[in-house]
Order: structure tokens, then sequence, then C-alpha cells
């Protein structure tokens, strides 16, 4: 059975998300976490938005966190 170092695979992992990350943009496409991402964006940018769903809601659960992202901490948005 033949190992692959651990700097093998990391190399190899980069080279893919790399073209998966290029394959979306060409394609105008976005993922799990870039929606994620994109939704924390526009509640820390835009004070209108952030405060229409600040007022109305509590909590927002977001189902399917697994990814170990960033946006998956807990957090209070900044008035502003």
């Amino acid at each position: 059975m033949h190992m692959v170092s651990s700097q093998t695979k990391t190399h190899l992992f980069r080279r893919i998300y790399r073209e998966y990350d290029e394959f979306l943009k060409k394609q105008r496409l976005i993922d799990f976490d870039d929606m994620l991402m994109l939704c924390v964006k526009l509640l820390e940018q835009n004070k209108e938005v952030r405060e229409k769903y600040y007022n109305r809601f509590v909590h927002i659960l977001v189902g399917e966190l697994y990814h170990g992202t960033a946006s998956g901490k807990s957090r209070k948005p900044e008035e502003s």
C-alpha cells in the first residue's frame, strides 16, 4: 500500500479547491459557504437590512452548518 505524505495531501487539496473556486466564479455560482458569508456581509454592511431582521427575529437557525466556517459563530450584529 502506497502512503501519501500529509504535505502532498495538503498540496493536492489546495489545488482541487482552487480549481473548484475558479469553476464557481467562471459559472457565476455560489456554494453553501458563500451563501452564509454573503448573508453575514449583507447584515454587517447594510444597516437597513440588519435592523429589519434584527427587530423581527431573536435568533436565526442555519441548517447544515457543519462546515466549520467563521460564519458559524454565534454573534450579535453590530449596532450602528
